[in-house]
């Protein structure tokens, strides 16, 4: 089963990568995978501080 095709949209924010018996979204700049890799979510913004 192509889950890519058959749910479309699945990866807002990144591509749909089908794999055996899933798939898996590849993110764009700025977004990272979850932690099961099937969805792409906001990078959290990171404070620098100058010393």
């Amino acid at each position: 089963i192509d889950e890519c095709k058959l749910i479309p949209g699945v990866c807002t924010n990144g591509v749909c990568i089908n794999v055996m018996g899933s798939y898996r979204c590849q993110c764009k700049p700025g977004y990272i995978a979850s932690a099961a890799g099937t969805a792409c979510v906001g990078m959290p913004q990171t404070l620098s501080i100058a010393l």
